[in-house]
């Protein structure tokens, strides 16, 4: 029987420990053989893309556990992506807003869903952060001045009920 063998626990503790110390260096050095070395990044990218094939439940499992556990960080991920906004940045919008609407005033709740991104849809410039409800209503007010045709509707459909 070879030493590995008898000394299994005791070398893996070991390596954990060498890993542990030297990751600054050892991910330098990975980085640095996936920028210089192109066989070693297709074996990376083939064995990475059959680990994700063949552990799709188990993968989506963690990630859902994580953004259940992490829905602020979620938030503020999918607030960098879809309009570009850092952390500090909304951070900084909401606090020159007092942690309140835009419009109505009415201060903003913790929960990452109480708080919408108002933006131009053709410029995508961020005009503020708003609350659900004027959220829905600028939606509404853009939807209802930009077609005059949804508009006749809603008159037409106002006037028959009232009239």
């Amino acid at each position: 029987m070879s030493w590995y063998k008898r000394n299994r626990e005791h070398s893996d503790a070991m390596h954990r420990e060498y890993v542990e110390k030297n990751r600054l260096a050892l991910n330098a050095k990975i980085r640095e053989k996936w920028k210089n070395d192109p066989v070693y990044r297709e074996r990376r990218k083939r064995y990475a893309k059959k680990h994700r094939e063949n552990n799709k439940a188990t993968i989506y499992a963690k990630q859902a556990a994580w953004r259940r556990k992490n829905p602020h960080r979620v938030r503020l991920y999918e607030i960098k992506r879809l309009y570009g906004l850092t952390p500090q940045e909304y951070a900084d919008t909401l606090q020159r807003q007092d942690n309140s609407c835009a419009i109505c005033r009415e201060r903003i709740g913790v929960k990452p869903r109480d708080s919408h991104i108002d933006h131009c849809h053709e410029s995508g410039k961020i005009r503020g952060i708003l609350c659900n409800k004027c959220n829905l209503i600028v939606g509404w007010w853009e939807g209802f001045t930009r077609n005059p045709d949804f508009r006749d509707k809603i008159i037409s459909y106002l006037g028959k009920i009232d009239g």
